[in-house]
This record gives structure tokens, C-alpha cells and sequence, in this order.
């Protein structure tokens, strides 16, 4: 371990103290002591209890399953605590960015995720650092740097070690895009495992079929009208009509995983429903050997650990950008993979001047 580094100093939230811990390991600090809780009526309320002007400060902050929005606000109040204490440099560090799905406009709806990306740039931020945002448009919500590091040499190195251990075959092996929006990012895995993609298709075609029109925040048509128009010169025109109701399509497989480990990618695992049924539609139906789930940030609540364990899900891999401890106890198939020598580094280089690209060296375009 090298020397102490100099004017840096590292806050952390209530979110995910042990984290911050690790970080401050590797980086041979301490982390600064912050007095932060909530008040009767939930309010924030914080104090820290040594001065940060003139030094770096890096705050580490991510979201949980279930205080999302305290996360939110415990973040913007110790950013803009020290910005207000001339601080000199003023970072974010945020594994899990919430409000990331919601980064398109709907209908009738609004762009969350470029709120948040206001809100912390007002509250004094000078650079994020994060991981494997659900979007990446989202970097351009922010009018500061964002670092958007990614989890996948971790999570593809572990599942090197996993085909290593089994004496798996690289042919006996199929990497599974769940929907066709996670096509890319499953070829990316595919290309540097060197094995084969499948598709699936139908996964979640049932929340589609309400959202497919509302994309775009332009589309708010008038009431339906069922009649026919008549239009100049005696022809008639049908007038069309909204389509209500979804429609819950059945399961397809692009590929062939019969006899095979099948490896799910996901970047966000909140929703267990769709991988359980995908999971069991591959061993029951394609008749796959082993079904794997690999995701990068476990949004999981304890009811749907259980219900991952009870599965026919053999594996399920995550990083500890989310804290999930009681998860990890209700579930034993969920296996964790460190990254924080990831932010570590990626704090050490930005600290000292030096570039962040060795850390993207390993990264597919696609990833």
C-alpha cells in the first residue's frame, strides 16, 4: 500500500457504509465521521464534524430497494454542505444512479432522470463516477463529467472461473438476451466469452404493448372515433382507433440451448417474474442443462430473493453496487462480486490527474 494520498477526503450515506469502507481500504484514508439521520417528520438533517475546505471530497452514495428517495436527498445535501464549504473539488460517486429506467418521456409523463441530473449538478457536483447507467443517454442529462464505468470484466471473468471449474466447453455455452433491447449488451458478452447468443423473444412483450405508442411524448391522440368519414368525392375513410388492452405473447427462443449452460444478462434485476419464467420456459421447454442469471445491480426486496432461491434458477450473479445482505441469506444461490477496486481506482486516477481509460481497456462499444 502506498503512501496516503493528500488532500482527499471520502463521505459516505447511510446507504452503503461498508462500501465506502472498502474504498477507504484500498486507498489507505479515513472515511470522514458525517452525522446524518432523519428527523421525526423525515426531513434530512446532517452535520460534518471536520472541515473540507480546500480539499477533494468524494461522496459515495448509491440507491437501495426501499429508500430511494432518502438516498437521493442525503446525496444532494452533503454535496452542496460541501460546496458551500469551499470545498475544491467536489465528486460524486454513485454505483447505482437511480431513476435510470425512466430516462424517455411517456405519455403524459416527464423525464425523471434528467431531473436528477439537474438537481445534483445545482447541488454543487463537479463529476460523477458511476456504473453501468440503464441508459446512456443519461450522460448527456448532466452538464458535468460522467464516468460511466462497467461491471462486465468482473461478471465475465467470474464466469470464466465458473466454466473453468465445471469443465464447461465454450460450445456448450449460450449467452441469453432476455428481451430485444438487451441484444447488444448480450453480443457483447457473447464476443468476448467467444460463445454463442440466443434471443428471446415475447419476454416482455405484455408491458410493451402499453408503451410502445408513448415513447414519445408528442403522442396524446384525441377520444377514439369509430365511424367512418366521409371524405370529398364519395370516397370513405376509416378513422382509426387506440388500441386498449395488452396482449401477454408466448415465449420464443432465437438459438438453440438444448443440453447447454444458458447465461441470462441483465443490467438491473428488480422485476424476478420475467427471468423465472424465462428460466423456466429454457429448461423446461429448450431443455437447456443450467440457467444462470448475471446482472450487475440487485434491486431486490427479501419476497423476491425467496422467490430466485425456489426457482429453477441454478446461479444468480451481482456486484455489490446495491447492499444486499439479507438477500444474500434468504437466497444462497446469489453469488456477489467485489467492484470496489473498480471506484477505487477510478477515485485514485481522477485524484491524481491520470487518464480513466485503462479502466474502459477491457469494454466493449456495445457494453
Amino acid at each position: 500500500m502506498g503512501p496516503p494520498l493528500g488532500e482527499i477526503v471520502i463521505l459516505a450515506g447511510n446507504t452503503h457504509p461498508y462500501l465506502a469502507d472498502e474504498i477507504c481500504q484500498r486507498l489507505d484514508v479515513r472515511r470522514m465521521e458525517v452525522n446524518l439521520y432523519h428527523a421525526g417528520n423525515r426531513e434530512t438533517m446532517l452535520q460534518i464534524t471536520s472541515s473540507v475546505r480546500f480539499k477533494d471530497c468524494y461522496i459515495i452514495q448509491t440507491a437501495t430497494d426501499t429508500n430511494c428517495n432518502d438516498a437521493i436527498m442525503e446525496l444532494l445535501l452533503m454535496g452542496y454542505t460541501c460546496h458551500t464549504s469551499a470545498a475544491k473539488h467536489l465528486v460524486g460517486v454513485i454505483p447505482y444512479l437511480p431513476y435510470g429506467k425512466q430516462a424517455r418521456q411517456r405519455k403524459r409523463g416527464s423525464i425523471p432522470a434528467r431531473l436528477l441530473a439537474k438537481m445534483i449538478c445545482r447541488a454543487g457536483f463537479r463529476h460523477i463516477i458511476t456504473v453501468d447507467l440503464q441508459h446512456k443517454e443519461i450522460q448527456g442529462f448532466f452538464d458535468i463529467p460522467v464516468e460511466n464505468l462497467r461491471a462486465s470484466p468482473f461478471l465475465i471473468q467470474h464466469i470464466r472461473e465458473t466454466l473453468f471449474q465445471q469443465q464447461i466447453n465454450r460450445s456448450d455455452v449460450v449467452i441469453i438476451a432476455m428481451h430485444t433491447s438487451s441484444v447488444r449488451k448480450a453480443t457483447a458478452y457473447a464476443e468476448r466469452l467467444k460463445v454463442d447468443i440466443a434471443i428471446l423473444h415475447g419476454q416482455d412483450d405484455d408491458k410493451l404493448a402499453d408503451t410502445v405508442d408513448e415513447i414519445d411524448g408528442r403522442s396524446s391522440p384525441p377520444p377514439p372515433v369509430r365511424e367512418i368519414e366521409i371524405v370529398p368525392g364519395g370516397d370513405i375513410l376509416p378513422v382509426l382507433t387506440t388500441f386498449s388492452g395488452s396482449y401477454r405473447s408466448p415465449l420464443k427462443l432465437v438459438g438453440d440451448v438444448r443440453g447447454k449452460l444458458a447465461i441470462m444478462i441483465e443490467n438491473i434485476l428488480d422485476d424476478v417474474e420475467q427471468p423465472i419464467r424465462a428460466a423456466n420456459f429454457l429448461k423446461q421447454d429448450e431443455g437447456a442443462r443450467q440457467v444462470h442469471l448475471v446482472g450487475t445491480h440487485a434491486l431486490l426486496t427479501p419476497e423476491a430473493a425467496e422467490k430466485l432461491n425456489e426457482s429453477v434458477i441454478d446461479e444468480i450473479v451481482v456486484t455489490n453496487t446495491i447492499p444486499h445482505e439479507i438477500q444474500s441469506m434468504k437466497c444462497p444461490k446469489m453469488k456477489t462480486i467485489d467492484i470496489s477496486i473498480l471506484l477505487t481506482e477510478a477515485i485514485r486516477r481522477m485524484h491524481n490527474n491520470e487518464s480513466l481509460s485503462y479502466l474502459f481497456a477491457d469494454v466493449s462499444h456495445e457494453d
